[in-house]
């Protein structure tokens, strides 16, 4: 489909051409920059594996030398949330306890480091006939290693409520004996 721009005749933003040209576009800069930052590192035997990186990649490989963040287990907003499935960088919402009647969503991470993180969102607590939310803030620390991967396994959630008392929730990633591991 082509359109016209200022008398030029020219394929519309959108359409299937330009999404190709634009997908060629973005594999060739990535191959360009695998070439550059393996050749600066003054390895040119290495230039030809460089360029197999970006697929590798694209498939969710680890690149190797390349440093893994720190993750996060028990959350993502399954319920409830055990044991080592689905590491996560930066999650949106998560659940806690084996009830799920505790949470906090639609976090905001101002930083996501190596030792800590920290970030604002949502605290959902469960009053009986629902959740009420309310401002809070989320700091992950403790890191510690499990399959070689660092993971946070301390988590502290601060929030006020709306009579203006002050809340402090501390949970560790645990193993709930027969249960499975856990934020309690």
């Amino acid at each position: 489909m082509v359109g016209y721009h200022r008398g030029i005749r020219l394929p519309l933003r959108h359409s299937p051409a330009m999404r190709q040209a634009r997908e060629a576009m973005v594999r060739s800069v990535r191959v360009m920059l695998v070439l550059v930052g393996t050749l600066s590192l003054g390895a040119p035997a290495l230039a030809a594996p460089a360029v197999a990186a970006p697929v590798a990649r694209a498939a969710g490989a680890a690149v190797p030398g390349a440093v893994r963040p720190t993750v996060v287990y028990g959350f993502g907003g399954a319920c409830p949330p055990t044991n080592w499935r689905r590491p996560l960088v930066r999650p949106a919402r998560a659940y806690f306890d084996l009830a799920c009647e505790d949470g906090i969503r639609r976090i905001r991470w101002r930083y996501w480091h190596r030792l800590s993180a920290f970030g604002h969102g949502y605290h959902l607590q469960f009053n009986g006939t629902g959740f009420t939310p309310q401002r809070a803030t989320i700091t992950l620390s403790r890191v510690r290693y499990h399959d070689g991967r660092r993971y946070f396994s301390r988590l502290v959630m601060r929030w006020t409520a709306k009579n203006g008392v002050r809340h402090t929730e501390i949970l560790t990633w645990r193993r709930l004996r027969h249960v499975g591991w856990l934020w309690l």
